[in-house]
């Protein structure tokens, strides 16, 4: 799900406001901006220091969707190990200032998070799979000795397994998706142990 900013609780009615993005600004480069409707330049600004923030509690975060609604979250659909934080800082000249006799540089700044990329490990993979099939034959009660989703993974676990891999590679694949391919395939393993078991209970009739 989608995310637009969120406000961390620092102490009592003291908050910091963080803006997503997509991607970080390229530190030393100019940020041109122009006068509305004109191709005269009112500002220049360029990120120079980048400060990696620590991650958040989730329970002082709002959550905000990318239309600036505010987010219960009551579902974990936002987590905030999904992302990384920062304090951007700027320096910027305003061009525009009629009132400054001297073209001057100034600074600001900002925090910002932007998606959290997930590496390649097959190991890694292989494991947080292996854990979820064992999760759900202990819900479901099945022996460990019972192969409840056969001789090897539902179609369905190797295509998302698939797609985790390539993903990966290519640096792609951002740590909210990794949460929601191991939920399909945690859904998967799921509706296999029910097939299972009724397959099983048939078969006492």
């Amino acid at each position: 799900m989608k995310t637009s900013k969120i406000r961390e609780q620092l102490f009592f009615r003291k908050y910091r406001t963080y803006n997503y993005v997509e991607e970080l600004p390229s530190k030393g480069t100019w940020i041109v901006e122009h006068f509305s409707g004109s191709d005269e330049i009112e500002l220049l600004e360029r990120p120079i220091i980048f400060e990696e923030l620590y991650t958040p509690i989730g329970n002082d975060i709002e959550w905000y969707d990318e239309f600036g609604v505010e987010s219960s979250n009551v579902d974990f659909s936002y987590d905030p190990d999904d992302y990384k934080y920062y304090k951007v800082t700027y320096e910027f000249i305003n061009l525009g200032d009629e009132y400054d006799d001297k073209i001057e540089s100034h600074e600001y700044y900002e925090y910002v998070y932007t998606d959290r990329y997930i590496q390649h490990d097959v190991n890694k993979f292989e494991q947080d799979i292996e854990e979820m099939a064992d999760e759900i034959r202990e819900v479901w009660g099945i022996d460990e000795n019972e192969e409840y989703y056969g001789d090897c993974y539902p179609d369905e676990v190797y295509r998302f397994k698939t797609s985790i891999e390539a993903k990966s590679l290519r640096h792609e694949l951002k740590a909210e998706e990794y949460r929601d391919y191991l939920s399909y395939i945690r859904k998967e393993f799921d509706r296999a142990a029910r097939s299972y078991l009724y397959e099983v209970k048939e078969e006492e009739k």
